[in-house]
């Protein structure tokens, strides 16, 4: 099935966003966010500003998007845990870094420590990204019941964890041989050939 579409879900699941990222923000989360926009530096406005844009625009009509004040929380806090010296450094634009098609975490040779950190932003930002994502598979047209069920029961919060960080530390092609992805990728072939 859609291999690469699974992987790409999942991944700008992050905004680090590929398919975008949903969720509900409220109470703490909209705090946050106010505290971190006041807190943005100048040299990371247009890497925050960019950041959140792309995080509640959606590219394709499946895409998850983020409300405009969970967007405001999570910007601020992934540019401040990579760094704008190490975006410039690798010669990383605010509208690459926003590019849910070709921004590859990987590349920044972030440690699994800070990918954890960055997967964090959603908590603190009072994202439910597991929620978000499951209900994307529901939602999908290609998905039957069982097979959005199945994947339900795959992606647990810790699943999800390794997915997004292994993704962000080591790049997709080690998501992708991942035993996890295999587990996925049986959920998506479940009903196949049955008569609709």
């Amino acid at each position: 099935m859609r291999t690469r579409t699974l992987t790409v879900a999942l991944v700008t699941a992050i905004a680090l966003a590929a398919a975008g990222c949903g969720g509900s923000s409220g109470g703490s989360g909209d705090k946050a966010g106010n505290d971190k926009a006041d807190a943005v530096s100048e040299a990371e406005r247009p890497y925050v500003d960019a950041l959140a844009k792309s995080m509640t625009e959606p590219v394709d009509d499946d895409e998850i998007v983020m409300s405009d004040k969970s967007a405001a929380c999570v910007a601020p806090l992934f540019v401040r845990i990579i760094g704008v010296e190490k975006l410039k450094d690798n010669g990383i634009t605010p509208e690459a870094f926003a590019d849910d098609d070709s921004m590859d975490y990987s590349k920044l040779k972030i440690t699994e420590k800070d990918g954890n950190a960055l997967y964090d932003t959603f908590g603190q930002c009072d994202v439910d990204f597991r929620k978000a994502m499951v209900e994307s598979f529901a939602a999908d047209e290609e998905m039957t019941p069982a097979m959005a069920k199945c994947m339900e029961s795959v992606l647990t919060d810790d699943n999800l964890r390794e997915l997004i960080v292994t993704t962000m530390v080591k790049g997709e092609d080690a998501v992708e041989d991942s035993p996890l992805m295999g587990q996925m990728m049986g959920c998506a072939f479940l009903g196949l050939g049955e008569d609709e």
